[in-house]
């Protein structure tokens, strides 16, 4: 402020003006002590007096208004304005109006002693204690008042137009300027002591109401200021400058600075202390001040949030969770350094949106999705996503989302979390893939399982278990049974009571294992694994499931197995800390059971104790890499014992910081996984290996057979696929029992497997199915003479125990690639058709698959399919062809043929499409529905009063299915009115005499259904008499053929002659077929053959043109 130039020009003006003002002061006074005083006083007095009092008036008020700001606007609020005087405002305009009065009257009591003129500076007194006592309006009252009084006590006071008259005048004017004067000058300094009092007092109340500790010192270390803080706290103040306090009177500087000081209540504080100069009038320093802002709590404060941060931290790191937060709307996301972690990003790298944060993972939509509902509706979020970092590394991460609301319900904070869950996803995806692997397993192996209604007691049991105790197929399967069926009855209880504890909630599954006594009383061990399935509402078990396995003859082997399990997993993981430089600090009691060592042994000494040797500079460089770049490392590592042995274990490190990041400690977990490297090379030799015989499985052996077609095709050596079937081998088990069998599969292995090369794979399918890879062959030769003593192994007899040997023949299917230039699948079919051709052709023998003979197999299956579209489509139709009576020429009736209504080719004969059927089920299907289309025929004619019989043909294929006469009385059944004799079925020669025995059951019991046999196309076959007259038939058909050459050939004609005679024999009617002449028929007629039919008489006809036909045919003409 002193150096404010208008403040300086101000103070001049003033000053000067003054100075103009007690001149003219002087001027007038010595004539005013003219009037007062003898003139000998007036010149000794009145000059020196009036100088005198001018400087040093003047010299007082410079020094005012330097010092008092009195020109500068007044900061203060205009209420903490209480009065402008040094009295109330009403005691000082009382005063100013008393004043006056007081004055006039000891002027009446001094009238008679003194002049009139002095009555001006009696009035001068009221004045100046009005302006002193009320300020500018006070004074001015007075000094109207005075002027007002003096002039009614001054008769000789004038004033002219041209200007003061008199003496008195003169004064008068002069008395009332001087007021004014000393009115304004009493109102400027007032101001100035009322605004220095307030600040006194502002000051005074800021100090005092500090918490920090405030006082001020002179150079001399004498106290001139101190708030009550710090004179509780500070104690005496007196003394010596601190050297602190003496540099800032040396330098002129605030210094800051943190200290550490004993207070007077004893213990030791922090304090944040400010030490300043305080400068005097001159520019000059006079003193320091000091302000103490005790921070003990703070810093306390501070450090507990320190620790509680790097507590967190430590947390997130250990459980891979980060979080973030955000304040809306405008705000940056504020992140953890775990989350950073997590995410991939550089040292120093920040997220600056929310939109960045989503384009993290992938996809991102489903975590924006979910902030937009959070933001819309306030919904939290948690889910399962998946991170991309900016390493192109990739991360499974539970993510949770939620939102603050503010007073208004409005979204006011965004925060989250972040958690690595990609070591679960990891399992998982490993559990899902050994699950998938046990299906496998289980497929292709012994195993089975069970389904079990505890309501109904009802138990649902696989094929495998019914194989397994020798029951018939579906024994069990479909009936359902009980476990006290065939469970031993000391297994019982126990088993039902583990079922009672896993019920209850006591055991995670229910596990036990059980006697099963076979259908032929022998015991066999299973191992039964199962869990609860289905709960209602208040808890209990409705249904359990699951699986068995036959262990009776590894039984001892598994239960050591279970308890070398049972001790892993109820062993703990073992833990180490170490320090910083790496000495281990503590341990838990499974690291001293998994390594060997005790505690004293251990703790002090470096992890290298544990050092297998098998891990190179490498592997740890890449291991302190990742704990110096992520803070953490995860892996496998081999380590060894105390007693020497080196076994795997699965590691675990986490680095824990400091708030500085320094290394504080390092913990490290671990578990002993050998037992684990073992089980999995077990695992693996079951995937890959058949158990009974140790030959390669299916799944070793599909392997090995592609990489050999991989070599064949690089290379162009041909290789070779077969497989071998033992001939009888089940009649040869259900003979001896499974345990034979079992010792027979496991000597026929052991003896092919010594013939063949080192490079070819013998592999057990199942059952007696053994598959053989022959590979890098030079010529067929080669393969042809690994087969003769492939045929001759197996024929070796094989000790079956008790004495007894034996030795079985096999038939072998083999393909040869690349003249079957198929796939791995493709090659093994292949083999087992030419395997099964082998079986036709006789058995002990090999059999090469002919490629051309596929085509045409494949010819046949396409076109059986074509017909198979065509019968659902309806495209065949039944043609009739008419048998008469050749003594009369009477019509008896028709053989129903069928035709195919081609959509493309129109009518085809039955020679077109009838050789693809015989042994397919369309056969069946087909021959069905011609049955039921000539019997339904059959009944209309009936109904017309037409007894057509109507012949039907009937495969052996047919005949033979199982369940043929049921089906045929069904379709009698459709027409329960009409005969079954007027239905015949005609049967081939071959078909009816193919299985004797079971031909003729099938026939009696349909003849017995009241229809007609007749045996069709007789003389083609080779049957005996004795098989006629075996066979339940009723009519002999001449074949066609001897019937169109018997009038040229006397051989034929014998025949025909002889067939006819037989049937005279046998009691039975003979129908001539293909008869296409007259002559033919009335040849036929005198050998004494009852019916006929052929071209000759009428070709087959579809039903309109068979009615027709009926309707004008005239009989035969006479001979």
């Amino acid at each position: 402020m002193q150096g404010d130039p208008k403040r300086r020009r101000a103070i001049a003006a003033l000053a000067a003006g003054y100075l103009c003002f007690g001149l003219a002061w002087i001027l007038l006074s010595d004539a005013l002590l003219a009037l007062l005083l003898l003139p000998e006083q007036m010149q000794r007095l009145s000059t020196v007096k009036g100088v005198l009092f001018v400087l040093l008036t003047t010299g007082f008020w410079t020094w005012a208004l330097h010092h008092i700001g009195t020109l500068t606007p007044d900061p203060m609020p205009r209420q903490l304005a209480r009065r402008e005087g040094l009295a109330p405002p009403w005691l000082a305009l009382l005063a100013a109006l008393l004043l006056p009065l007081l004055a006039l009257l000891l002027r009446q009591q001094l009238a008679p002693l003194a002049e009139a003129r002095p009555v001006f500076l009696l009035f001068m007194l009221p004045i100046v204690l009005a302006a002193l006592l009320g300020g500018l309006t006070a004074g001015l009252l007075a000094t109207t008042l005075s002027g007002l009084l003096t002039a009614l006590l001054t008769p000789d006071l004038r004033w002219s137009p041209f200007g003061w008259s008199g003496l008195d005048s003169f004064l008068w004017v002069l008395m009332l300027s001087t007021g004014v004067v000393i009115s304004l000058l009493s109102a400027v300094l007032l101001r100035s002591l009322r605004r220095e009092r307030r600040h006194r007092l502002l000051i005074d109340a800021v100090i005092e109401g500090s918490p920090d500790a405030i006082w001020v010192r002179d150079p001399q270390g004498q106290v001139l200021l101190a708030n009550q803080v710090a004179q509780q706290q500070q104690g005496v103040l007196e003394g010596p400058l601190s050297p602190l306090e003496q540099a800032t009177l040396g330098d002129g500087h605030v210094h800051n600075v943190a200290a550490t000081r004993r207070l007077r209540d004893g213990p030791l504080h922090h304090l944040l202390l400010t030490v300043g100069p305080v400068p005097d009038a001159q520019g000059g320093r006079q003193g320091v001040f000091s302000i103490a802002r005790d921070v003990t709590e703070l810093r306390d404060s501070l450090a507990v949030l320190s620790r509680s941060q790097l507590a967190l931290a430590e947390a997130q790191q250990l459980a891979h969770m980060g979080s973030w937060e955000i304040e809306l709307p405008e705000g940056q996301p504020q992140t953890s350094a775990e989350l950073r972690r997590l995410l991939g990003l550089p040292e120093g790298q920040l997220l600056h949106s929310l939109s960045e944060l989503a384009r993290c993972f992938e996809p991102g939509e489903e975590f924006e999705a979910a902030l937009e509902r959070a933001l819309a509706t306030g919904e939290p979020y948690q889910g399962d996503l998946q991170l991309r970092r900016p390493d192109g590394s990739r991360a499974w991460v539970t993510a949770r989302l939620r939102v603050d609301l503010n007073a208004a319900g409005r979204p006011a904070r965004l925060s989250g979390a972040l958690q690595d869950i990609s070591a679960r996803k990891r399992a998982e995806m490993a559990l899902a893939e050994r699950e998938q692997q046990l299906r496998r397993v289980l497929a292709g192996s012994d195993q089975g399982y069970w389904d079990w209604d505890l309501v109904s007691d009802r138990l649902q049991v696989s094929e495998n278990l019914e194989r397994l105790l020798g029951y018939p197929e579906g024994q069990l399967h479909q009936r359902g049974t009980r476990w006290d069926d065939f469970v031993h009855p000391e297994d019982l209880p126990l088993a039902l009571a583990a079922v009672e504890r896993h019920k209850s909630g006591a055991t995670p599954h229910y596990q036990a294992e059980l006697r099963c006594q076979t259908q032929d009383g022998r015991w066999r061990r299973l191992s039964v694994r199962g869990r609860v399935l289905e709960r209602d509402a208040q808890g209990r078990a409705l249904s359990m499931a699951g699986t068995f396995n036959d262990i009776t003859e590894r039984h001892e082997l598994e239960l050591a197995l279970r308890e070398a399990q049972t001790v892993f997993d109820r062993s703990d993981e073992g833990i180490m800390f170490c320090d910083a430089e790496l000495r281990i600090t503590k341990i838990n009691p499974a690291l001293c059971a998994i390594t060997g060592y005790s505690p004293s042994e251990v703790i002090g000494q470096t992890p290298r104790l544990f050092s297998s040797g098998r891990h190179d500079a490498a592997f740890y460089a890449g291991m302190w890499a990742s704990l110096k770049q992520h803070g953490r490392w995860r892996g496998e590592i081999w380590n060894q014992r105390k007693n020497g042995e080196v076994y795997a274990e699965i590691l675990s490190i986490s680095v824990v910081r400091d708030a500085e990041g320094a290394v504080l400690h390092y913990i490290a977990v671990f578990t002993d996984v050998s037992l684990l490297k073992r089980h999995e090379e077990e695992l693996e030799r079951m995937l890959h290996y058949d158990p009974l015989t140790g030959v390669a499985n299916r799944r070793l052996l599909t392997d090995r057979l592609q990489q050999a077609l991989a070599r064949a095709r690089r290379s162009g050596k041909p290789l070779a696929v077969c497989l071998l079937d033992l001939d009888g081998f089940r009649q040869a088990n259900e003979r001896h029992g499974e345990d034979a069998g079992n010792r027979l599969l496991v000597g026929v292995a052991q003896h092919l497997q010594a013939v063949l090369r080192a490079d070819d794979t013998l592999a057990r399918l199942g059952g007696d199915e053994f598959v053989l890879l022959l590979t890098e062959l030079h010529s067929t030769q080669e393969c042809l003479q690994v087969l003769d003593r492939v045929l001759a192994a197996a024929r070796l007899p094989v000790a079956l125990g008790e004495g007894l040997q034996l030795g079985l023949s096999a038939s072998v299917g083999v393909t040869l690639f690349p003249d079957d230039e198929v796939d791995a699948d493709t090659l093994l079919r292949h083999a087992d058709q030419a395997m099964f051709q082998a079986k036709d052709a006789g058995r002990d023998r090999y059999q090469l698959f002919d490629p051309e003979a596929e085509r045409r197999a494949q010819a046949q299956r396409s076109e059986l399919q074509r017909l198979q579209q065509a019968y659902e489509a309806g495209e065949f139709v039944l043609f009739y062809q008419p048998k008469v009576e050749l003594a009369e020429g009477r019509l008896t009736g028709a053989e129903a043929l069928i035709r195919w209504q081609h959509p493309e080719r129109g009518l085809l004969p039955p020679g077109e499409f009838l050789p693809y059927l015989p042994g397919s089920a369309l056969e069946l299907l087909l021959g069905q529905w011609v049955l039921e289309q000539a019997w339904d025929q059959a009944a209309r004619w009936h109904a017309q009063g037409q007894a057509l019989c109507t012949g039907v043909n009937i495969s052996a294929h047919e005949l033979l299915a199982p369940g043929f006469a049921t089906r045929l009385a069904a379709t009698l059944a459709r027409h329960p009115g009409v005969p079954p004799a007027l239905l015949e079925l005609e049967v081939l020669e071959s078909a009816a005499i193919g299985d004797m025995t079971q031909a003729v059951a099938v026939m009696r019991e349909c003849r017995s259904l009241g229809v007609r046999f007749a045996l069709d196309d007789f003389g083609t076959g080779y049957s005996s008499l004795s098989y006629l007259r075996q066979l339940p038939v009723d009519v002999i058909k001449v074949d066609q053929s001897f019937i169109r050459n018997m009038l040229a050939s006397p051989s034929d004609l014998e025949i025909v002659v002889g067939v006819i005679g037989l049937a005279r024999a046998f009691h039975l009617e003979a129908v001539a077929e293909g008869v296409e002449t007259l002559e033919h028929a009335q040849t036929l007629r005198r050998m004494g053959c009852q019916l006929a039919q052929g071209y000759g008489i009428a070709r087959p006809l579809p039903l309109a043109s068979f009615e027709a036909w009926r309707a004008q045919w005239q009989g035969l003409p006479a001979a």
